[in-house]
């Protein structure tokens, strides 16, 4: 049986957050030849011109690489795996939503950006 989301249910899943534009990956280490406008999340071990910037978000501004400090309440879309993260307790984690609530999540974040 399919779970239906009223528009209460959806609100309450996406309100209270500070949503981030979406990253392309999760990675420790800077891509080799980034494209103008490309955004990762810094994993916990960055080496090279990320580190120190653990948890950080990475926007490469076509030049060189912009960093965005994380803050609690923080929440973005990870295009390659396809999950929310929320920043909490000084991490980043997946969201965790009970049942199908990725599914009605994911097409609400091309809503938002």
């Amino acid at each position: 049986m399919r779970k239906t989301y009223t528009s209460e249910v959806i609100d309450n899943k996406i309100n209270g957050f500070e949503w981030q534009a979406p990253v392309l990956n999760i990675l420790n280490t800077p891509p080799d030849n980034p494209t103008k406008g490309d955004r990762y999340l810094i994993g916990t071990s960055p080496t090279g011109a990320w580190s120190g910037k653990s948890n950080y978000i990475a926007y490469w501004d076509g030049s060189s690489w912009i960093f965005i400090a994380p803050k609690e309440g923080m929440v973005l879309y990870n295009k390659n795996d396809k999950y929310f993260y929320e920043y909490k307790s000084s991490t980043w984690g997946k969201v965790e939503v009970e049942g199908e609530g990725q599914q009605v999540l994911q097409p609400l974040w091309f809503l938002i950006y």
